[in-house]
């Protein structure tokens, strides 16, 4: 009998305790640490793909799926931002225990980004922050040789056609430009 009301306990603080971590309840200012932004980025990742299966494979996305999905890429690019502007450490990041989970996934979503993000606009808005960050690294004398693979990875991913490569790299070099001026 014991042993039941410890487990039910235990269930019972499991479940209150997985409730609450959702994409739209982290507050980024109040990841301490690197391990702290891992997981938070692997709770994202998780209601991105979450979300990626509930999409009817013959209808698509419907609206109100790819505004979730926004807000939720949204929250990746704040996570990211947070990151950039810390002063985390890469090796700390290699060394929290959910950090090579937290990789896959971020694979897994940029694969999936184009399911819900409309060709075109989504793309341009992609080569302009490239360029962006791009000209800044550039500017600070940071730029270095994984930056520059990070960029082109990020470019692939979110290119799917030669339209889009067009409208991603006329966007990347206009807003690349402008920056240096």
């Amino acid at each position: 009998m014991k042993i039941k009301q410890i487990l039910a306990a235990f269930l019972f603080t499991a479940l209150v305790i997985s409730c609450g971590n959702k994409a739209k309840d982290i507050n980024v200012s109040e990841l301490k640490t690197e391990c702290e932004a891992v997981d938070a980025v692997i709770t994202v990742a998780d209601e991105m793909l979450e979300l990626v299966e509930a999409v009817d494979s013959e209808e698509g996305a419907s609206e109100e799926q790819k505004k979730e999905f926004k807000l939720l890429y949204e929250k990746t690019e704040e996570i990211g931002e947070y990151i950039k502007e810390s002063d985390f450490s890469k090796k700390a990041f290699e060394k929290c225990p959910n950090f090579e989970t937290g990789e896959k996934k971020i694979k897994k979503t940029r694969k999936i980004k184009k399911i819900f993000l409309t060709s075109g606009e989504d793309v341009k808005e992609a080569g302009e922050k490239a360029g962006k960050e791009v000209c800044e690294k550039l500017k600070s004398g940071d730029f270095t040789q994984s930056d520059a693979q990070k960029f082109m990875e990020e470019a692939k991913a979110s290119i799917d056609n030669q339209e889009d490569a067009a409208i991603w790299f006329k966007a990347y070099l206009a807003k690349a430009m402008d920056c240096m001026k």
